[in-house]
């Protein structure tokens, strides 16, 4: 072990005699019960759950129900695919549950084992007393804690980290081969689950560096080729994507070229991460009065101590190969993000890796003041329960801004929290179809409930406005939602919202409404004149038409969902008997994610009818978003045959 002799030294220094087997035993327990206190006080209730992590959701269950394996992720701020291993991490859990509050707690106690990683990390490497410190600091830390229970891939991710590093430590350091093998793989695979990461690297190459002597070149050769093999499905998925990184790759140039300079707000991410300050979601002024104020001032005080242990790692010989890892640990990730050249802003999920090095140099800074008053108990216990206090402040600051945030609105903090729209989804569970009015995409969207109400057999959609009046009529019996943000919508009448049962979000935020209905909801606007039904290549078939006014009623008979029809739009002509067109609307087609088998879809259009008109003519067709190159699509027959490039329907003179 690189400094095995320093902690004996300290421990005898600092009262007595080592610690036993049993003692590290009882603290590691202890910091593991304190870690999973914090993140499961609430049982994974009181956390985020919005449009991110309902795509992700999705994206593992599907893998897990055998929908294929994804080569890419969902979208990241950087405006290029994740890795796919985001997805297939996920993906074990969802195999054993659709519930996304207990995936969430299955999150949080994957990383009170990254808890008990560090203090296996610290153990290995500094000694028991800073383990046990550093354990402590890590399971209360806001931040730490705050990204560990939500369902998201950074909240997954650190875990790898730690586990990369320790067995970086027993493979590289102390010469077991069978760690050495597994190092590499275990970093790659957890590097991939976000982009930032890729800057802890430098940290294994450094304990490669230093246990270079201790290397088994057939361990270290099988460790590369087995993490080479898993970057296979995100280099595969890149190449698909490879106008998404073109283009990105572009905006950096050019960035680069024209626009680059250093941002200070790196520097107060860093600060954040390190001290616990201004947590996202928990930093809403509405909480002002609910909650404790957060002790900054202690805070810093902390951050005081984990400069000067830094410095204590590279004055003390014994702790200086340490000091080199903690360098390669914390300088790149600032030296990375603190040009622009990413064009990104700078968000704190970006430095989160840093965290255990964080309470890693607190845990070194008290070491060194124990060691220095070896002969002085009273003073010893001063400074641990100093310390113990001010991270105890931590943990008690987050808990007591969570239960404020679970009963107060924070608009500008905290969205609704995961356990009340896990109360509406006991109610909407019963019914097989749902349908979403005024859903925000943000936080009450299609991705957030397909996730909630994720099930195979289950079909959930959004009802939004296209550019014309539009209507869905479910085959099944089905539910209705529509959040508190909801605008008034000529659908509140037709799904019977004002009539709704209403329950309620936190105060001050509204209430979800939910409307029900046993059998088939029906039509009851201007009669429709039915059509020989006429199916087009997209799957969708045109089955009536109604004139109601300067209002044209369509009706549609909808195939099963498919989020790859890419953006349709339809077009209505009305056509006089020479066939000369003599008015025209295009709108956009509902998205096909939202398509149910057996659903009618109503779509109305503002078109005055002129003088003269004998035909009405309908087709669809595929808008290149890219490029706006315009497909059409034709009318075919069963066997995918084109029949005719649209419909036309004779008018009665």
């Amino acid at each position: 072990m690189v400094t095995s002799a320093l902690w004996q030294d300290h421990d005898s220094a600092a009262g007595g005699s080592r610690t036993t087997p049993r003692r590290d035993t009882i603290a590691l327990v202890v910091i593991l019960l304190v870690a999973a206190i914090a993140r499961l006080h609430d049982l994974a209730g009181i956390t985020v759950y919005l449009f991110d992590q309902g795509e992700l959701v999705v994206a593992a269950q599907n893998m897990a129900a055998g929908q294929g394996i994804p080569l890419e992720g969902i979208a990241s701020s950087a405006g290029v695919p994740n890795s796919p291993v985001t997805v297939y991490t996920l993906a074990l859990p969802a195999l054993f549950t659709h519930n996304v509050q207990v995936i969430t707690a299955i999150i949080a106690l994957f990383n009170v084992i990254g808890v008990g990683l560090l203090w296996a990390l610290v153990r290995r490497t500094v000694g028991p007393t800073a383990a046990a410190l550093a354990g402590f600091a890590y399971a209360l830390h806001p931040y730490a804690v705050t990204y560990s229970r939500s369902i998201w891939a950074q909240d997954y991710q650190i875990t790898f980290i730690l586990a990369a590093l320790l067995l970086g430590v027993i493979g590289f350091i102390e010469g077991k081969r069978w760690a050495q093998v597994l190092c590499l793989p275990v970093l790659i695979w957890g590097v991939q689950i976000h982009y930032a990461a890729w800057t802890m690297t430098p940290v294994v190459l450094g304990l490669l560096w230093l246990g270079r002597r201790t290397v088994s070149w057939r361990a270290l050769i099988a460790s590369g080729v087995i993490a080479v093999l898993l970057l296979v499905p995100f280099v595969l998925g890149a190449s698909e994507s490879s106008g998404s990184f073109e283009s990105r790759t572009a905006d950096m140039r050019a960035i680069i070229k024209y626009d680059l300079r250093l941002r200070g707000e790196t520097i107060d991410r860093v600060v954040d991460v390190a001290t616990g300050r201004g947590v996202e979601y928990l930093a809403d002024p509405a909480l002002a009065d609910h909650a404790l104020p957060a002790p900054l001032g202690v805070w810093y005080a902390l951050g005081v101590l984990m400069i000067g242990g830094y410095a204590a790692a590279w004055a003390i010989r014994a702790w200086r190969p340490l000091a080199l890892l903690l360098t390669l640990w914390i300088v790149p990730p600032v030296a990375f993000f603190l040009p622009n050249w990413t064009g990104t802003g700078i968000y704190t999920h970006y430095f989160i890796y840093l965290i255990p090095a964080f309470c890693l140099l607190l845990a070194l800074s008290v070491t060194m003041l124990l060691r220095a008053l070896h002969d002085r108990r009273i003073a010893q216990g001063v400074v641990v329960s100093a310390v113990g206090l001010a991270v105890l402040s931590w943990g008690w600051w987050q808990i007591s801004v969570l239960r404020a945030a679970d009963t107060h609105y924070t608009p500008d903090g905290l969205p609704t929290p995961l356990h009340y729209l896990m109360n509406i989804r006991e109610t909407l569970l019963p019914y097989g179809d749902v349908l979403i009015v005024g859903g925000d995409s943000k936080s009450s969207g299609y991705e957030v409930w397909d996730g909630l109400l994720y099930d195979t057999d289950r079909c959930v959609r959004e009802v939004v406005a296209t550019g014309g009046d539009l209507a869905v009529f479910p085959a099944r019996p089905f539910a209705v939602i529509s959040p508190p943000t909801a605008p008034p919508s000529a659908l509140d009448a037709l799904y019977g919202l004002g009539t709704a049962r209403a329950i309620p979000l936190r105060p001050g935020e509204g209430a979800y409404l939910v409307q029900t209905f046993d059998s088939g909801l029906m039509w009851a606007g201007v009669p429709f004149a039915d059509l020989a039904p006429a199916r087009f290549g997209s799957g969708v078939q045109i089955t009536g038409y109604a004139f109601d006014g300067d209002t044209i009623w369509l009706r549609w008979a909808l195939p099963a969902a498919d989020d790859d029809q890419g953006h349709l739009r339809f077009f209505v002509h009305l056509l006089d008997a020479d066939g000369n067109r003599l008015a025209q609307q295009d709108v956009d087609f509902w998205r096909g994610r939202y398509w149910c088998a057996g659903d009618t879809l109503v779509t109305g259009i503002a078109l005055p009818q002129p003088a003269g008109t004998v035909t009405l003519r309908v087709g669809q067709y595929r808008l290149d978003e890219e490029t706006g190159a315009i497909t059409g699509i034709d009318v075919v027959d069963d066997a995918e045959q084109p029949l005719a490039p649209w419909v036309d329907v004779a008018l009665a003179g």
